[in-house]
């Protein structure tokens, strides 16, 4: 398991997650302002108001036709700007949405995107604890989604404990999470000079035994590795680890 890095060299990879949606968000409001383009745009942003590979995720995720219809509260930790969310929700009723991230507060800023625009209705909430700082209760939700998030942690086996904890009995686990290894970070030079300098992903994952030790609580519904051709970025990561897990009542 990976270890916990110090405080400062967490903060470093908020502030590198919380620069780079800021070019993402400043480019894109910038192509919206064109006027020749301003129909197609709508139509776009209608459909996908931005996107961190929430449709990769969903449709590797057999399109989560695993998830029930019909939810009380639901959560996702290190939601982004985007959520998965609201993919994993298309078609589905949730009594209580909360959007979990320590950059939440500030996505809220980017007025006309998905997680602003669902706290600015009411229609969702917002947290911007850590996940290692988790303030829900035990058991609280019915589904919990951790997608591409523990990478950027300060204490992965911390959260990966309070991720467990607060999903009732009965209820769903969502987990994705790329894989690296060291023949990933050695392939190109420019590979090698980014991953020198890549402070916004202080933790890297080689295999799904990384993180299978802390899933036994669970009864997978999906479970499996992609290989490198088929993974979400193929020279960057040799494998994408999958899984959805129903709680087993102890």
């Amino acid at each position: 398991m990976a270890s916990d890095i110090g405080q400062q060299q967490w903060q470093q990879a908020q502030d590198w997650e919380r620069s780079f949606w800021d070019r993402y968000i400043k480019n894109q409001n910038s192509i919206r302002g064109l006027a020749f383009l301003k129909t197609a745009i709508k139509r776009i942003l209608r459909d996908s108001p931005g996107d961190d590979s929430n449709y990769w995720w969903e449709e590797h995720f057999d399109g989560y036709r695993f998830v029930p219809a019909n939810l009380a509260n639901v959560v996702e930790f290190g939601c982004g700007p985007f959520t998965n969310l609201r993919r994993i929700l298309r078609g589905r009723t949730a009594r209580c949405v909360v959007a979990s991230d320590p950059l939440a507060r500030h996505y809220t800023a980017y007025k006309g995107h998905y997680l602003a625009e669902k706290w600015r209705s009411g229609d969702w909430l917002i947290d911007d604890h850590p996940l290692e700082e988790c303030v829900f209760a035990d058991g609280l939700f019915d589904l919990a989604v951790c997608i591409n998030v523990l990478d950027h942690v300060r204490s992965v086996d911390l959260c990966l404990k309070n991720l467990i904890r607060v999903v009732r009995p009965g209820g769903l686990l969502i987990l994705g999470q790329d894989l690296t290894n060291d023949d990933d970070l050695k392939a190109t030079e420019e590979q090698r000079l980014i991953a020198k300098s890549d402070v916004g992903h202080p933790h890297k994952f080689t295999t799904q035994e990384c993180l299978l030790p802390y899933l036994h609580a669970f009864k997978p519904v999906l479970q499996r590795v992609l290989p490198r051709q088929e993974g979400r970025l193929p020279s960057w990561h040799c494998g994408t680890f999958l899984f959805a897990g129903e709680k087993v009542p102890q």
